[in-house]
This record gives structure tokens, sequence and C-alpha cells, in this order.
């Protein structure tokens, strides 16, 4: 009769076991998200824009007038709007940091046709959403930095008196920062001579 009991114990046992494991999948499977975690909503966030980059540049980069160099009475050159500039892992890594659930991110527009030192604007977005430009002026060679969610450090790079384009040594270094209260984006810092 003893080893009868021992079988009859162990069989309880693994009853148990399996009850128990079911027991505890039917109750994290069935409650949901396990405590403290966040249930995901069905519903896209609000804070998002539709727009992806090449979209955003398409659509208001051609708000942007064309470029026209000083004294001339052309049309002006069109904005490049067909490509957003691809990011540089070794030169220009953030060139275009748009992303429509941001706070803050930009896209740089090239000139059509343009070569590297030719004028370029950086484009400010909130949340997909079309701030403005950051200089109405465009300037040639700049590299854009992000310092924070909110702020941009943007490095200029110009030829001084007697340079050429491609050996130009002149800096200027300015900071933009965006206000999500005012939706407005300030300056400090400087900007390479008008010429």
């Amino acid at each position: 009769m003893y080893p009868a009991n021992t079988k009859l114990s162990s069989l309880k046992s693994r009853l148990r076991i399996i009850v128990f494991g079911a027991l505890l999948t039917l109750l994290f499977t069935s409650c949901g998200a396990p405590f403290g975690a966040e249930q995901s909503s069905s519903t896209p966030s609000q804070q998002c824009g539709t727009l992806t980059d090449q979209q955003a540049l398409e659509k208001y980069g051609q708000q942007i007038p064309p470029y026209t160099w000083d004294g001339d009475t052309s049309e002006g050159a069109p904005w490049d709007t067909s490509k957003v500039p691809e990011n540089i892992p070794t030169k220009n890594p953030e060139l275009n940091t748009y992303d429509p659930c941001a706070e803050f991110s930009w896209i740089t527009m090239d000139l059509k046709n343009g070569t590297g030192s030719s004028p370029a604007h950086l484009l400010f977005f909130s949340h997909g959403e079309f701030i403005g430009v950051a200089e109405q002026k465009p300037f040639g060679k700049f590299v854009p930095h992000r310092l924070s969610p909110t702020s941009v450090e943007v490095r200029y790079v110009y030829p001084k008196a007697d340079e050429c384009n491609a050996c130009a040594t002149g800096r200027a270094i300015s900071v933009y920062t965006f206000d999500p209260q005012t939706r407005q984006v300030s300056r400090t810092g400087e900007l390479p001579p008008v010429n």
C-alpha cells in the first residue's frame, strides 16, 4: 500500500502544478497589460503630423520663393523639393532630422542643380507642422547639430575676402531655439556677413 500512496501523492502534486500554471496563464492573458505597464491606444497620437519628410519638403518647400542673386533680375533659381538630403554620418549627420512627432526638427533644402557651396535653407518643423526657415536669406555651407529637443546649433562656413567658396575659412555660429508656448524660433549668435 505504501507505493500506491506515493504514486497518488505524486500525481496530485503534478495536477496541482498544471492547474496552477493554467490559472496563471489565464490570469495574465485575460487581464491585459501587466501591473504598471501602460496599455497602448488604438488611436494614433494627436501630437504627430501625418507627412513623411519627403512629403513635408515637397509641400512646404514650394512656399519658399526662388533664390535670386544680388542684382539679378531673373526669376531666380528654384529650390530642390524632389529629394530630402541624405545624412552623411562622417560629414554631416544631421542635415535632416525631420520627425512628425518631435517638438522641433528640420530639413535642409538645397538649390536645384546647386553645388556644395550654393545657398540652402533650413526648414523648421514642430510635430510635423512647418514653422518657417532659419533665415530669410539662405546661406551656403552650414552644418546643423542638435543641442536639445528644442534647439539646434548651426555652424556656417563662408569665404573671407579674396577666398574661393571651396577654400572658405570664415566661421559663424548661431543657435536656434524653438519656444513651444509661442511657437516661435529665436536665434542667438552670429551669421555670415552679407555681401
